[in-house]
């Protein structure tokens, strides 16, 4: 599936009512230096807790090619202990639906970020950014390589996975 997204550097968190919560951890490895990469995810929300395998090619700024899957906690607990991941991020997602657009706006744990970022349905989509975003933006994000989540992972050669 192809992805098209775009990402906002934000001040604070919005006041928004946000749809739902989650909380994140991805485990990253890479195939290809930042073009290939998998991605095995555990995110715990009011629903449950569930894990997801992804796979992702970099094609263009703002638009990757994504395969993804759900797992089981055997085989994400897996790969956790044997720590054959090169990187790892913890995040707060808040969920905002806004007609047919949905906002994750991301806390990040290792890093004092907040990100708003926005799945569009195709690349000539006129975003309407909503008033209390626009309010905490700083700037667009999307293609800058230092704010793709891979980047603002903890490497853990750092001894802080």
């Amino acid at each position: 599936m192809l992805e098209i997204e775009r990402k906002f550097l934000l001040r604070r968190i919005p006041e928004l009512k946000f749809d739902s919560l989650q909380f994140i951890k991805q485990l990253y490895i890479w195939n290809n230096h930042m073009k290939e990469f998998e991605r095995y995810r555990k995110v715990t929300s009011d629903f449950g807790i569930n894990y997801f395998y992804t796979f992702k090619t970099r094609i263009s700024h703002g638009i990757q090619e994504e395969f993804e899957h759900e797992i089981d906690k055997k085989e994400f607990d897996k790969v956790l202990k044997s720590k054959k991941y090169d990187k790892i991020i913890t995040k707060k997602r808040m969920i905002f639906k806004d007609g047919e657009i949905t906002w994750e706006i991301d806390d990040f744990e290792n890093v004092k970020l907040i990100v708003a970022e926005v799945e569009l349905p195709k690349e000539t989509y006129r975003l309407k950014i909503p008033k209390q975003i626009k309010n905490e933006m700083i700037i667009e994000v999307t293609g800058m390589t230092e704010f793709f989540n891979d980047n603002l992972a903890v490497s853990k050669k750092n001894g802080r996975s």
